[in-house]
């Protein structure tokens, strides 16, 4: 369980790093950038939601993901 809590960090680092970098992150980019399926690539970016790192703007296919505007 260890490899896959790292493995999820390292995920969500990525994640954060494009999020910064560009301004926001789709699914899309995530599936590519991590490699995975849609599915996985969703529940890491709701997670990130979740734990206040992340936050969703519009639905459906224009849905993008951008860094929260709380300080952390």
């Amino acid at each position: 369980h260890r490899e896959l809590a790292i493995l999820c960090i390292l995920q969500e680092q990525q994640i954060y790093k494009h999020v910064l970098e560009k301004g926001f992150i789709t699914t899309a980019t995530v599936i590519e950038l991590l490699e995975v399926k849609q599915r996985r690539a969703r529940a890491i970016l709701l997670n990130m939601v979740e734990s206040g790192w992340l936050k969703k703007e519009g639905a459906a296919r224009s849905t993008i993901y951008v860094r929260t505007t709380e300080k952390r």
